[in-house]
């Protein structure tokens, strides 16, 4: 079960970012755009992809803190005079 949500934790992860990315290469207005705004847009759609993978993993570590079982280490009390 756990596997099963990882993987599709990555298949959506890898959809998200290729669909965007797949429809912007195929867009019919390129045609009529400078090279410039057309690498311009690609950094911009790159960049909201990379910014998804950020959001995700401050999830994923906001939940490994949450749910970790390790025990907790005390700090070692001074002796009572």
């Amino acid at each position: 079960m756990r596997l099963a949500y990882a993987l599709l934790i990555w298949v959506g992860l890898a959809l998200a970012i290729t669909v965007p990315l797949s429809l912007a290469a195929t867009s019919e207005y390129l045609a009529w755009r400078d090279p410039v705004y057309i690498a311009a847009g690609f950094a911009g759609v790159l960049a909201l992809c990379i910014a998804l993978e950020v959001a995700r993993l401050q999830i994923g570590l906001r939940l490994i803190k949450v749910s970790s079982s390790a025990p907790q280490i005390a700090a070692p009390r001074r002796p009572r005079h």
